[in-house]
C-alpha cells in the first residue's frame, strides 16, 4: 500500500527504491521533461492525466480529464513532454492534442494515434497506430497533420532518436518522410542510443518463445551485433515485457507487470578500457555472547586511476545473529533482503566507512561477507571481497517474535475446532501462540509461520480476540497483537437491511414466506447480541429500504403491491402506503428508492424503464412533483439512488454496460434532469459520501461539476471482492463485499483507502454459502450483509453482523484523552424527538464514543475537534439534567470530563 498508486525512482545500480509519490488512481504511462525537473503520467483508473513536480518529490495539482462520450470513457493511451517545454505535453486519448498545464490548444487532431513521441524540436510530433502520423505543433496546437504512405507495420510502441523512428516490429522509419528505411531481424521492445550507433531489441531466440535475450544491432546497416541472455520474461506478442530504456553508460532496463529488469553489458558499450580498483576490509570482534551487540566495520576505498559511480556494498552474514543497524559515512543503507550501501560516487583515493551491528544470538559462529561493486570494470577482483568470524558462546538468545498476518483473520461464532497459522517472524521452536494470554498447542513450521490449533470453546460467543506469540528467555517475550474476529450470523430471510443510528439497531424487510418470523414485515436486530425485535406488518412483499437523516420514518418498497410505505420508528406504526405510477406505463415496483436528506416527507423512487419519480408524503397520500426535463421521455433514468443534498439526486442504470449516471435538480415543486453522463465502472448500487459518488463497480466520481462540465470518473478501486461496498468517510476507508458466483462457501470483506484507492486488508469469514447482499457499516466499527439461498439452492437466509479491528483498525500508537468543550445544541425539550448533537473539542479519534448519562450514543468521527452523535427521542423524554462525556479507544484513550446538557 506504501507504493500502490504512486511513482518510485530505483538506483539503477543498487535496485533500491527512493521515497514513493502518490499520484492517483493506477498510473500507467509516463514521460519526463528533458530539464528532468517533471513528469506527467496518465492512469487507467480515471481517464484523467497529471503533472508531477520531480525536484520536490510531490504532485501540482495539475490534471486533465479526458471526458469521452457514449458508451465509456477514452483513457489516454500516451504522453510526450514538448522540448524545452515541461509544463506542455502531448496526449493521445482518441484524438492528439497539445496542453500547457491544464489549457488545451485549440486545434487538435482526429487523425488518431496510439503513441506519440517528439522530434529533435517541440514543433514535430509523431504519433502511430496502424501507421505513422506526423504533426506539426505551433502555438495553436496540431498545426497539420501529414500521414505518409505505410504498409501498416504493426508496433506498440514509438521511439524517436536522432532523426529516425523505432518500431517494436523491428522497423525504422525516416523521421521527415516517413518512408522505412530498414529492418531489424528481431521483434519486441526497442531502445536506440546513436551515440554509440546501436540499437538494442528484447526478443527471443527462437522463431517462436520466450523473450529470453536481448539483441544489439548496427543502426546503419541493420546487421546483429550480438546478444546476451535474460531470463525468460514474457510470450511474444503478448502485453509484457516492454518499456525498454537505455541508462547510464552501459545500462538497459525493462519491464514485466510484476518484475523490472536491470542489465548491464558490454555489448551496450564496452569500458573495459576504463577501469578502477574498488577494494573492501572488513573488522569484527573475534568473539562474543549471545545477546549481546557486535559491531562490523566495513571500510570502502576507491584505488582508481578513475572516479566510480554507483559504489554499492553488500553484505551478508550466517545465522546465528541478527540486523540491529547499518550506517554508512556517505550514502545510504538497507537492510532488505541483504545489508546494501549505496555510497554514490567515490573519487580517485576516497574511502566509505560502513557500520552494521548484528545481535548474536546462537552460540557458534557467525561470518560476515562483504563485496563492493561499482559502474566500472574492477582491475582487480581480488580485493572487492572481505570476510571476518566471530565466535559466539553462552545459551540460545531468542528473539522478539513480531506478527504480520492470520489465517483465517475471522470466523463465525460457534465454529468447530481450526487451524490458525501465525505468519510473522523471528519464531522458532520454542514459540507459543496465545489466544487472549491463553497458550495453544503450537507447531512450528519455520521462523516466519507457526500454526496453532483453536478449541470451538474458545470461539463461542461473537466478538473479537487478541493474537500473540511468546518467546522464552533469555531474550525473547510477546509479539504485539493482532485482531481475530468473530462475527455472528442470525437466522432471517430478508430483501434489504439499514442501519438506524438513533435506535441503534438494523432494519430488514421480510418476505411473506420467511419462516423465522412473521413475514410481510419489519423486523429490527440488535447487532450487538444478534437479538431479534417483534415484527411489524409493511406490506405485501416489502423489498428496498429507506430510512430518513432523522430517524424518524423507514420507507419500504412493497414489490407485492407495486407500492411504497412508511413505517414511523419512534411510535413503530406503519403509515402511508401509495403507489408508485410511471407517467408512460402506470403503477410499478421501484427498483430503489431514496429519502431526502433534511425533509423525511419525500422520497424519490426509481424504476429504470418507468423513469424517476419524487414524492411528497403526508398521512394521507403522497403526490409526484412533475419532472419538468428528461432526456429520454421520462423513462430509462436509472435503476439505482442516491441523494447528495436536498437539491441533488443522482441515479444510474445498475446492470447495464455502459451505464450512464444521471444528474436531477429537485426544486421545492418540480425537478429536472441535468445530464447523463457514461462513466465506467459505476454499476451496482451507489453512495454519495463525502462530496462523491461511489459505486459496487469500484468507480469513484465526482458529481459537483457545474454544467456543461459532466461528472467525473476521478479513480477506480479494483476490488477483488467484486460485490457490495460500505463507505465509511470518518475512517477514509471503503469495504467491498465478494461477488456471488456458484459453489461460494467463505465470504471475502476487502477494505481500501478512500484517499489513495489501495488495498488496506481482506477479511475471511468461512461457513457461509449461497449469495450475499446488501453490504452496511453500524455502530463505530460494525458491518453487516445478508445471505439468501443461491439459484442453485445453497444457503439460507441469514443477517451476518460483526465488528471490531477488521472494520476498525486498532492505533498503532497510544491514543489521547479527549476533550470535551462544547455541546450544539446546547440544550433540548422534551418534544425535541431525535437529535444530531455536535461535540466540539480535541483528541477526537475515529472510534471515540459518545456516551449519554454512562450509556454509548452511535457517534460520527468527523475530525480530531468534532463529532456527532445521534440521541434518540426516548432520551429527551423526560426534562432533567444530563451529562456526556466521550470515551477514546484502547491503546491508550480514556475518558474525557462530562458537560452537561439539560432537557426542559
Amino acid at each position: 500500500p506504501l507504493l500502490g498508486n504512486g511513482i518510485v525512482s530505483i538506483d539503477p545500480y543498487t535496485g533500491i527504491l527512493g521515497t514513493p509519490i502518490w499520484v492517483g488512481s493506477e498510473p500507467n504511462q509516463m514521460a519526463i521533461s528533458d530539464d528532468g525537473s517533471t513528469m506527467w503520467v496518465n492512469f487507467s483508473g480515471s481517464p484523467s492525466a497529471s503533472k508531477i513536480d520531480l525536484t520536490n518529490g510531490v504532485g501540482t495539482g495539475v490534471e486533465l480529464y479526458f471526458p469521452g462520450g457514449w458508451g465509456g470513457n477514452v483513457y489516454s493511451t500516451s504522453l510526450a513532454v514538448l522540448p524545452g517545454a515541461p509544463s506542455s505535453v502531448a496526449v493521445a486519448a482518441g484524438s492528439v492534442g497539445i496542453y500547457d498545464n491544464e489549457v488545451q490548444r485549440p486545434t487538435i487532431s482526429n487523425a488518431g494515434a496510439t503513441y506519440l513521441a517528439f522530434g529533435a524540436s517541440s514543433s514535430t510530433l509523431y504519433g502511430y497506430s496502424n501507421g505513422l502520423s506526423i504533426f506539426s505543433v505551433d502555438s495553436t496546437g496540431i498545426a497539420s497533420t501529414n500521414q505518409p504512405t505505410s504498409s501498416s507495420i504493426y508496433s506498440n510502441d514509438l521511439r524517436y532518436d536522432n532523426g529516425r523512428l523505432y518500431l517494436t516490429s523491428g522497423g525504422v522509419l525516416d523521421g521527415t518522410s516517413g518512408s522505412l528505411l530498414g529492418t531489424f531481424p528481431a521483434a519486441g521492445p526497442v531502445a536506440s542510443d546513436s551515440t554509440v550507433g546501436r540499437a538494442f531489441i528484447l526478443n527471443s531466440s527462437g522463431s517462436f518463445g520466450m523473450y529470453d535475450q536481448i539483441t544489439a544491432f548496427n543502426e546503419s546497416t541493420f546487421v546483429p551485433i550480438g546478444s546476451f541472455s535474460v531470463a525468460g520474461v514474457g510470450q511474444p506478442g503478448g502485453t509484457n515485457p516492454s518499456s525498454l530504456v537505455r541508462w547510464g553508460a552501459d545500462g538497459l532496463a525493462f519491464r514485466t507487470p510484476s518484475q523490472i529488469y536491470i542489465v548491464r553489458n558490454a555489448l551496450v558499450r564496452d569500458l573495459s578500457g576504463t577501469t578502477t580498483d574498488l577494494s573492501v576490509s572488513m573488522s569484527a570482534p573475534a568473539s562474543g555472547t549471545s545477546g549481546t551487540n557486535a559491531t562490523v566495520t566495513m571500510t570502502v576505498k576507491n584505488n582508481g586511476p578513475n572516479q566510480v559511480s554507483g559504489a554499492t556494498l553488500r553484505d551478508m552474514y550466517t545465522a546465528g545473529a541478527t540486523f540491529v543497524s547499518v550506517t554508512s559515512s556517505t550514502g545510504t543503507c538497507g537492510s532488505i533482503p541483504v545489508v546494501q550501501c549505496d555510497l554514490g560516487d567515490l573519487a580517485n583515493g576516497a574511502t566509505a566507512a560502513v557500520t552494521l551491528v548484528l545481535q548474536l544470538t546462537t552460540p557458534g559462529s557467525v561470518t560476515n561477507t562483504a563485496t563492493i561493486s561499482g559502474n566500472l570494470p574492477d582491475s582487480n577482483l581480488g580485493d572487492n571481497t572481505a570476510t571476518a568470524t566471530t565466535n559466539v558462546t553462552g545459551a540460545i538468545y531468542s528473539l522478539l517474535p513480531s506478527l504480520s498476518s492470520l489465517s483465517p483473520q475471522a470466523q463465525l461464532a460457534g465454529a468447530p475446532n481450526l487451524t490458525l497459522t501465525v505468519n510473522g517472524s523471528n519464531f522458532s521452536s520454542d514459540s507459543v501462540v496465545n489466544w487472549n494470554n491463553t497458550s495453544l498447542p503450537t507447531t512450528f513450521v519455520n521462523p516466519n509461520q507457526l500454526t496453532a490449533t483453536v478449541a470451538a470453546s474458545l470461539m463461542a460467543n461473537p466478538g473479537f480476540d487478541d493474537i500473540t506469540v511468546s518467546n522464552p528467555s533469555p531474550g525473547g517475550g510477546t509479539s504485539g497483537s493482532l485482531p481475530f474476529t468473530l462475527g455472528q450470523s442470525v437466522a432471517l430471510n430478508a430483501n434489504d437491511i439499514v442501519f438506524d443510528p438513533f435506535t441503534r439497531k438494523i432494519y430488514a424487510s421480510v418476505p411473506s414466506a420467511a419462516p423465522q418470523v412473521a413475514g410481510n414485515s419489519i423486523v429490527s436486530i440488535d447487532p450487538l447480541t444478534g437479538t431479534l425485535g417483534n415484527p411489524i406488518f409493511i406490506g405485501s412483499e416489502p423489498t428496498r429500504l429507506s430510512l430518513s437523516d432523522d430517524g424518524k420514518y423507514l420507507y419500504a418498497v412493497l414489490s407485492g403491491a407495486n407500492a411504497v410505505r412508511r413505517l414511523d420508528l419512534t411510535t413503530l406504526t406503519a403509515g402511508t402506503q401509495f403507489v408508485t405510477v410511471s407517467t408512460l406505463f402506470g403503477s410499478f415496483t421501484a427498483s430503489d428508492l431514496a429519502v431526502m436528506p433534511g425533509d423525511p416527507n419525500v422520497v424519490a423512487t426509481v424504476g429504470y424503464s418507468d423513469g424517476i419519480q419524487v414524492w411528497d408524503v403526508t398521512n394521507s397520500g403522497a403526490t409526484s412533483r412533475p419532472l419538468t426535463k428528461g432526456l429520454v421521455n421520462d423513462v430509462y433514468e436509472g435503476s439505482v439512488l442516491a441523494w447528495g443534498d436536498s437539491t441533488n439526486l443522482y441515479s444510474n442504470d445498475e446492470g447495464l454496460s455502459p451505464s450512464s449516471f444521471h444528474r436531477f435538480v429537485v426544486g421545492s415543486a418540480s425537478f429536472a434532469e441535468t445530464d447523463s453522463t457514461y462513466l465506467d465502472a459505476v454499476n451496482g448500487t451507489i453512495t454519495y459520501a463525502g462530496g462523491l459518488i461511489y459505486a459496487d463497480g469500484g468507480a469513484v466520481v465526482d458529481p459537483s461539476l457545474v454544467p456543461p462540465t459532466t461528472p467525473e470518473l476521478v479513480g477506480r478501486f479494483y476490488s477483488p471482492a467484486g460485490g457490495y461496498h460500505a463507505v465509511d468517510t470518518a475512517t477514509n476507508r471503503i469495504f467491498f463485499l465478494s461477488g456471488n458466483n456458484y459453489g461460494v462457501n467463505s465470504r471475502i470483506i476487502s477494505a481500501f483507502d478512500t484517499s489513495r484507492f489501495t488495498l488496506l486488508q481482506t477479511t475471511e469469514i468461512d461457513g457461509l454459502t449461497g449469495d450475499a447482499f446488501d453490504l452496511i457499516r453500524w455502530g463505530s466499527d460494525g458491518l453487516a450483509f445478508r445471505t439468501a439461498t443461491d439459484f442453485w439452492g445453497n444457503g439460507t437466509g441469514r443477517i451476518v453482523l460483526l465488528h471490531g479491528s477488521a472494520v476498525l483498525p486498532r492505533s498503532a500508537t497510544p491514543n489521547p484523552v479527549p476533550s470535551v468543550s462544547q455541546v450544539t445544541p446546547s440544550n433540548a425539550t422534551t418534544t425535541s424527538g431525535n437529535t444530531w448533537l455536535t461535540i466540539v473539542g480535541s483528541n477526537f479519534v475515529p472510534g471515540s464514543i459518545a456516551t449519554w448519562n454512562g450509556s454509548p450514543r452511535s457517534t460520527v468521527f468527523v475530525n480530531a475537534g468534532q463529532l456527532r452523535v445521534a440521541i434518540p427521542a426516548s432520551d429527551l423524554v423526560t426534562a432533567q439534567t444530563n451529562s456526556i462525556q466521550v470515551v477514546n479507544p484502547t491503546p491508550g484513550g480514556g475518558a474525557s470530563s462530562t458537560i452537561t446538557f439539560p432537557v426542559n
